[in-house]
Formats: C-alpha cells, structure tokens, sequence
C-alpha cells in the first residue's frame, strides 16, 4: 500500500481494503477493477461475472490450457463493426480471419477435389466403375482423413502435459503416427479381410484412450524425459497401426 502511495499507483484489491484507498489518482467513473476483482473472488457471483465478461477470462484447465485463447463468439457482431475504424480492434479478430481461411480451404477443397470428380469419366478401358462408386469412395476416404484429424489433435493438446512441450508433443504424435500408420498401411493386405474387426478395434481404442491416458501420465509425469518419449510412442503405436490400416484397403 504505501509502495503505490508513493508511485501514485491505485490499490485494486487486498484483504481487509479500505473503500477510500480505491479509486484515488486514476479516477474512473467507478471501481470498475475492485468490482471485477471482488466478482471474480466471490463464489457465488464469478460465473455470473464470467458468463457476462466481453472476453473468456476462465481459468485454464488441462483441457483448456491455451491463455490466449479469450475469444467468445459474442463479439463478433461489434469486431465485425470496429474492422476499417481502428488501427488493432480489440477482441479476437485474428479468430475471423481463422474462419475466412477455413472458409477457402473448403472452397479449394471443392475445386481441386469434387470438380475433378464430376468430369472423371464413368469407364476406362477394362475398367467398370460402378454407379455412385466414385462418391461411396469420396466420402470414404474423407471420412477417414477427418478421422486422422479428430484423433491427432486432441492427442497433440493431451500430451503438452505430459511431455512438457508443445513442440515435443506434436512432434512425438505425429510422428507415431506416420512410422506406425505406415507399417500398418504395408500390412494392410493382410488384414483386408478382417478390415471390419479393424476399424471396430480402432474405434474402441480411440474410445478408451481418453479415460486411460490421465492415469498413464500420472504413473509416468516425474520420470526423464527420454523415457517419457519412449514411453508416449509406445502407447500411441497400437492406436497408430490401426489407423493406418483402412486407407490403402480401398485403393
């Protein structure tokens, strides 16, 4: 209190604060700070507070560990409104742009991928291609590459905790995924004909991965870091060999 006193600071919030110290030399309408304090420190009024904010100011968890991420689909309408009035609108304007660019891929997507499809021709020579094949095969193969999607992203936020590092999880994920993807694309053959046990087996394993791996990481989150790399490649490899398999079963 009196290091603020001194510097000309204003006291926002400490136990036991005295109304008069609030609010002295930079004088705002109100305490709007010691009101958003107290909300937050209030356990009958902070998610009240936080469902109200104009930002996402909830506490990080595990699940949600990314401090920059305070964007709420509420503000868009006023972002929308500020875009060409202010040199840097505050808020989560960099969040629109991620939309616009999502919105090109899709249309890059459908240009590079489905017009191609329509102007395939229906039969080649000693080939017979069956009606409404090519689109059985489109959503096939789109539905597996969204299913790499689901899967490999959420494992990529999972293990930022366990291996520390953003880079190392990505890393790590990513690259189980293409040493053992491929070893079970190469052994695909093999098991074409029990791919139905297969994609069930995947299925059931990307079910249980998310109840088993917070149990995983506590046994193993003190040990070096050599040994948890070793040890998160070797329980993403059943997972990743049966990922692998589907794609090459079709071609």
């Amino acid at each position: 209190k009196d290091f603020c006193n001194r510097l000309g600071f204003d006291v926002v919030y400490f136990p036991g604060i005295d109304p008069a110290d609030l609010n002295r030399y930079n004088v705002l309408p109100h305490e709007v700070y010691y009101e958003a304090f107290t909300s937050i420190l209030s356990t009958s009024e902070r998610e009240a507070f936080l469902a109200d904010y104009a930002y996402d100011i909830s506490p990080t968890t595990d699940n949600r560990p990314f401090f920059s991420h305070f964007f709420k689909w509420s503000q868009a309408p006023y972002i929308w409104h500020s875009l060409g009035k202010t040199w840097q609108p505050f808020g989560g304007a960099g969040y629109l742009i991620v939309v616009a660019l999502l919105l090109s891929a899709v249309l890059a997507s459908a240009i590079f991928i489905l017009l191609p499809l329509r102007f395939r021709p229906r039969q080649r020579q000693g080939q017979t291609l069956i009606p409404g094949m090519r689109w059985q095969l489109f959503i096939y193969f789109s539905a597996l590459g969204l299913g790499f999607l689901f899967i490999e992203i959420p494992l990529m936020q999972k293990f930022i905790l366990f291996l520390d590092e953003p880079t190392y999880a990505f890393a790590i994920v990513l690259a189980t995924i293409f040493i053992f993807s491929g070893v079970g694309s190469l052994l695909s053959t093999r098991l074409v004909k029990v791919l139905p046990q297969v994609i069930f087996g995947l299925g059931l394993l990307a079910f249980l991965y998310p109840l088993f791996l917070p149990y995983f990481f506590e046994a193993l989150l003190g040990q070096p870091l050599l040994l948890r790399l070793l040890a998160a490649m070797g329980v993403l490899a059943p997972l990743c060999f049966l990922m692998g398999v589907p794609f090459p079963s079709r071609i």
